[in-house]
């Protein structure tokens, strides 16, 4: 009786501890985990650039989420302030066990990798998405079926 009251014990110390993060989630982001500005997507993907902080924590690269990438030179020099993202963070996608934002500082730049860095990263996506584009093949297919219901139409008249 003593043995299944300490192991209750235990079983209940662990579940108040409360649920540990495990890693990134790997579904794909929802629209209240990112900004849209112009034609791009901005994540705030992480509160620090180093690959590992610490050994507590691993961030990974932006193609760890279909879409997602560094930001060009050109990209970053236009960004949006990071009062843009209004509480929006997404680092939980990218990081084994950080889960926050620091929306209280302006330090973000570009992944960058070694131990040394400290500043926040931000990931980006074309808002079009590769599979809203259409393929090359789709406009010469609809083509082709409106000039074969266009010749049939003309043999029935000619029938008729």
């Amino acid at each position: 009786m003593k043995l299944n009251k300490l192991i209750l014990s235990a079983v209940l110390s662990f579940a108040a501890a409360g649920p540990a993060f495990a890693g990134p989630i790997l579904t794909d982001l929802t629209p209240n985990d990112y900004i849209t500005v112009g034609s791009l997507d901005w994540a705030w993907a992480g509160p620090i650039t180093s690959g590992v902080w610490f050994g507590s924590n691993t961030l990974y690269q932006a193609n760890l989420h279909e879409g997602w990438r560094e930001a060009t030179d050109i990209e970053w020099a236009n960004r949006p302030d990071y009062t843009a993202f209004s509480n929006k963070c997404a680092s939980k996608y990218w990081n084994s066990t950080f889960t926050h934002c620091d929306f209280g500082d302006s330090l973000s730049q570009h992944w960058i990798a070694g131990p040394e860095n400290s500043a926040d990263i931000w990931y980006v996506r074309s808002e079009t998405s590769p599979e809203q584009v259409p393929e090359p093949g789709t406009p010469a297919l609809t083509a082709v079926a409106l000039l074969a219901l266009l010749y049939s139409r003309k043999q029935k008249m000619n029938q008729g």
